[in-house]
């Protein structure tokens, strides 16, 4: 008993790294390394912390779709820090050939940079929110996404309007990045 649980942790801590051959029993998905950039600019008087805007945006929506398409997601600071120890604030100032080179030897395969704009008061009772997004695809050096997505409420409170932002970058990332196999 105590064999088998060694060898399934064994097993376990292995990354998946290789694909296995067509023939095999066992097959080992490829794991594609993704740069996650996530920034909150909370100026906002409505209650929103930035752990409540990355909760709704990053781990209810683009989270899952990245690990349903086997996608290792990295968000170490180190990797932001390289984008500012070039000069720039943050990635909507750097143009997608800057972006490129500074990520060019990291082994990524896509670019995801999500900076978020406080959540306002829309007409009403609601609320509104937007994202700056851009997504790169490394490997064909081309945007697959750049620009803004809204979110809106009419009724909700300040949350389903971030909410709504991650539900729009969900559907980019699914029709865009992973579209359905036919």
């Amino acid at each position: 008993m105590i064999k088998t649980l060694i060898m399934l942790l064994l097993l376990f801590s292995i990354p998946y790294t290789s694909a296995a051959t067509p023939n095999s029993d066992i097959v080992i998905n490829n794991i594609d390394k993704v740069l996650l950039g996530f920034k909150y600019s909370n100026t906002s008087t409505w209650g929103m912390t930035t752990r409540s805007v990355h909760e709704d945006i990053i781990d209810k929506n683009v989270a899952p779709v990245l690990i349903k398409n086997n996608c290792e997601i990295v968000t170490d600071i180190k990797y932001l820090d390289k984008l500012q120890s070039k000069g720039y604030a943050d990635s909507t100032s750097a143009e997608k050939a800057d972006l490129l080179d500074i990520y060019k030897d990291d082994g990524f395969l896509y670019l995801i940079f999500i900076e978020v704009d406080p959540v306002r008061r829309a007409a009403g009772m609601g609320y509104e929110s937007s994202a700056h997004v851009k997504i790169i695809d490394m490997r064909k050096s081309n945007y697959i996404f750049s620009g803004k997505v809204n979110g809106m409420t009419k009724w909700g409170g300040a949350g389903t309007a971030s909410s709504n932002v991650g539900k729009e970058i969900r559907k980019i990332l699914e029709e865009k990045v992973f579209p359905p196999k036919m």
